[in-house]
């Protein structure tokens, strides 16, 4: 089984890779099972930088191949990190006053 210790040494972008299993792990945690696309959104970046993360996470055993679940060394990893926090989400679109009157 890997430690803790040797999966954070085998780390290149893990900052970004490591506060997206902990997002992945409070998310588990609150039973909300989010796609790329929506963890995109809860943390800032890019969903092909989302893509790259998951890959990143999978090629080192934290993340389950097949779907968004972590593996056990990804559990143990996780739950040694500090708590994730949500990116400030932009406000939605507005519609122009024209198109409020007439709805």
């Amino acid at each position: 089984m890997l430690s803790e210790s040797a999966v954070m040494n085998r780390a290149a972008p893990r900052n970004d890779a490591l506060d997206l299993l902990r997002a992945l792990f409070d998310l588990a945690d609150a039973d909300v099972h989010p796609d790329p696309r929506t963890l995109a959104r809860l943390t800032g970046h890019d969903p092909r930088r989302i893509t790259d993360l998951l890959g990143w996470l999978r090629t080192r055993g934290l993340l389950q191949a097949d779907r968004l679940g972590l593996t056990m060394a990804g559990l143990m990893v996780a739950a040694g990190l500090p708590e994730f926090e949500l990116a400030p989400m932009a406000e939605p679109p507005r519609r122009p006053a024209l198109a409020r009157r007439a709805a």
